[in-house]
């Protein structure tokens, strides 16, 4: 089994897999927005991503109204009660899409500078680390806060409030933009950012990377395949083509529900136009019995300042074809730059200035 690479988790210190284990869909069960995810399965996959020794697992309050945390927290009891979990594993949270702990609600209002309240965040708190049966959160993330409440900065405040409390050991953000990326990491106190950042979204490389870097503030790599586009190859069209309407792929391309940046990368509307074409050239650099995946999870590693990346992993086959990945050499200078050409003739024009 390939032994998972390790990097240095920013100003935390914490020594953490290069490839993590994306835990939204283990909240499918609960009407979650990911299709074909058996629930054993699931755990399966997580329990295969542990054995092959990886230790950073991300998931949210959300997922599955608390399900994935619950998942989390019974797989991980049930390795330590049977002596197959000796090693420090790092879970990391989210808090902000519910209006406090998704389970007992504040109210039922959507995703509003509310969630970010004081009350809101301390109840989502409690209400994760009930979940995950732990007295501290090893990291919580705002959960794509919006961006007037990066602004205001009051939410800083609380989160180093739960920090003082005992309550977290660390906080950071998943954001939606870059912009909102430089607001967080302007906090001396900020250990991660989780962006969208693959070989279809590349506009962190302009300026955030670097200042992450400059700044020791852990990048979490999140959607590195782009909602599995750029795992599929030639398949991607008529796997596209078999999703149902309760997939957020489907349901999701013109952000009917949620930012459409979270789903395909923000190209659903495009995937004639773009899309196809785009990942038949893309995988066409993906050399011979190498998975696709893999080669693009090593390519988004490829920036030292992305320190994990973070795939929904659905089955153990899919487990170990991700964590080849650390195997993989480098992209060679060649097939970044193809990267680079791809992305500015097909995709550039229609993501880069949006997020």
């Amino acid at each position: 089994m390939v032994s998972i690479e390790r990097r240095v988790f920013g100003k935390t210190g914490w020594s953490v897999s290069t490839v993590g284990f994306g835990a939204w869909q283990l909240g499918s069960a609960n009407g979650g927005e990911w299709t074909g995810v058996d629930p054993e399965a699931g755990v399966a996959s997580l329990n295969r991503y542990l054995d092959a020794g990886g230790n950073f697992i991300d998931t949210a309050d959300v997922y599955g109204g608390g399900l994935s945390e619950k998942t989390i927290a019974e797989v991980l009891r049930t390795r330590a009660a049977e002596g197959r979990q000796t090693e420090r594993v790092y879970v990391v949270t989210k808090a902000g899409r519910s209006h406090g702990d998704p389970e007992h609600k504040l109210s039922t209002n959507g995703h509003s500078p509310a969630n970010y309240t004081p009350e809101a965040l301390e109840a989502a708190v409690e209400g994760s680390r009930r979940r995950l049966g732990v007295a501290c959160l090893d990291l919580v993330q705002l959960h794509c806060p919006p961006r007037e409440t990066l602004v205001d900065g009051a939410v800083f405040a609380t989160l180093r409030r739960l920090r003082e409390q005992g309550k977290i050991a660390h906080w950071g953000a998943s954001v939606e933009t870059v912009e909102e990326a430089h607001l967080c990491i302007a906090q001396p106190d900020c250990a991660s950012i989780q962006i969208i950042y693959n070989a279809l979204r590349l506009k962190p490389e302009d300026t955030f990377l670097a200042a992450a870097a400059a700044a020791q503030v852990a990048v979490i790599a999140r959607l590195p395949l782009a909602s599995g586009l750029l795992a599929k190859g030639a398949a991607i069209r008529a796997h596209l083509e078999s999703l149902p309407s309760t997939d957020h792929r489907v349901f999701n391309r013109s952000g009917a529900a949620f930012d459409k940046g979270e789903s395909l990368s923000g190209l659903g509307e495009h995937l004639d136009d773009a899309v196809y074409p785009a990942v038949a050239r893309l995988a066409a650099l993906v050399p011979e019995s190498v998975p696709m995946s893999a080669f693009y999870l090593r390519f988004a590693l490829n920036h030292p300042a992305v320190v994990v990346t973070i795939p929904g992993m659905r089955s153990p086959a899919q487990v170990d074809q991700n964590i080849t990945a650390s195997a993989l050499p480098a992209p060679t200078a060649d097939q970044v730059t193809e990267i680079h050409r791809v992305y500015d003739e097909f995709i550039r024009p229609l993501v880069h200035e949006h997020w």
